[in-house]
């Protein structure tokens, strides 16, 4: 665990790059609610749920009185990640200066309507969310001025706080970069803050595929950001250790998973035992026997819901959004970082380890004590459900 300084001040143009890891809440947020409240003249956020409770009124005082300073604000949130109360918050949001958008609104929900980017007719407009709903932001992500980048997987939400905080103390890992070089991810809020369309996306594709940050809006992207997994996954030789919250791979990621296995990699799979999607670790279990033989290691992780994504193989490593479903893969906007300092990836590693320590291990007299209706509706919700997974 971590408690890091906020920084407030502009790192030098030539400057490295510095990165801090958190693996608990409490820094985490106290971190960004004091970047905000330091804010000189940009306050960008997206995130998937913002919960309109202790910490989301927290995070919303901190961007109306950044607003009320004269800083320009925008919050970006996904239509699937609020709760009811969120267009009163929302409207006094927007009464008090901060610019906010929801990322396609549920359809059914129609009172949020108004917060949409999408400015269309009333019918073309539920035509359009009805036929996108199964697309989400599933971003976290929040930069500040031109010099810090917050992401990694924590939403505006009380589930990651300790149970003592009022909290499900769920598992989580994020990362704050301070960097001059923030273009990128600046070009890629405003893509989506400003609905782009798709010939000026792929404008965008050079630039962003050779970049340490890992964007998927575009089907250039998507593909890039697949083949550099695989092509890791191919060369790695020491290990691949992969922690993540929804496990459902593509046939690619499978055969790459078992066929580094066979060649003596080592190789772990830090899964949740239980899940925020109750059926999610029976789905992921389908898949553990093949595993299982090529010689991977499964973690079933037991304090409590982990929904970390965090990828180590050999000296590489990426902390983001990203779940290895297909979700993450063909469908949801997400951001990954390749971490650029060794002692972070090393760091990175030493937290693996740590959580491994707090998991069960398992192997097929394991898995034979699972219930046999468990592991049928875990086969009925990949049939039933696949592209919702």
């Amino acid at each position: 665990m971590t408690s890091p300084n906020a920084i407030t001040t502009t790192p030098n143009a030539n400057a490295p790059v510095q990165e801090q890891i958190y693996t608990d809440a409490i820094p985490y947020f106290d971190a960004i609610i004091s970047a905000i409240h330091a804010a000189q003249f940009q306050v960008d956020m997206e995130v998937y749920i913002f919960e309109s409770n202790d910490i989301g009124a927290k995070v919303a005082s901190a961007l109306l009185n950044a607003a009320k300073r004269g800083v320009t604000v925008r919050l970006m949130v996904d239509g699937m990640g609020i709760d009811d109360q969120f267009p009163t918050l929302a409207q006094k949001l927007i009464n008090d200066g901060v610019q906010l958008r929801i990322f396609r609104p549920l359809p059914w929900r129609v009172r949020e309507w108004r917060f949409s980017r999408f400015g269309l007719p009333w019918l073309s407009k539920l035509w359009y969310l009805t036929s996108s709903v199964n697309r989400r932001n599933h971003r976290k992500m929040l930069l500040i001025d031109n010099h810090l980048i917050w992401l990694g997987s924590i939403n505006i939400s009380q589930n990651h706080f300790p149970q003592a905080f009022g909290g499900k103390g769920w598992r989580d890992t994020a990362i704050k970069i301070t960097s001059t070089k923030l273009t990128l991810p600046r070009e890629a809020f405003e893509v989506n803050w400003n609905a782009l369309k798709l010939k000026h996306r792929k404008a965008l594709n050079r630039r962003f595929i050779h970049s340490e940050y890992l964007f998927n809006f575009t089907r250039g992207l998507r593909a890039a950001r697949s083949r550099k997994l695989i092509a890791q996954l191919d060369h790695a030789k020491q290990c691949i250790w992969l922690s993540n919250a929804y496990f459902f791979p593509d046939s690619r990621l499978l055969r790459r998973l078992e066929s580094a296995g066979k060649r003596g990699v080592d190789v772990r799979l830090l899964l949740p035992e239980k899940s925020d999607v109750f059926f999610m670790p029976w789905v992921a279990s389908l898949f553990y026997p093949r595993l299982l033989n090529a010689g991977v290691l499964i973690y079933a992780y037991r304090p409590t819901v982990l929904h970390a994504k965090t990828m180590i193989i050999d000296d590489w490593a990426t902390i983001g959004s990203s779940n290895l479903n297909q979700r993450s893969f063909m469908q949801d906007l997400e951001v990954d970082y390749c971490i650029q300092c060794p002692e972070n990836v090393q760091q990175l590693k030493s937290s693996f380890e740590l959580d491994t320590q707090q998991a069960e291990v398992l192997n097929e007299t394991a898995l034979r004590k699972n219930k046999r209706w468990q592991r049928w509706l875990g086969a009925l919700a990949l049939l039933l459900f696949r592209p919702w997974l």
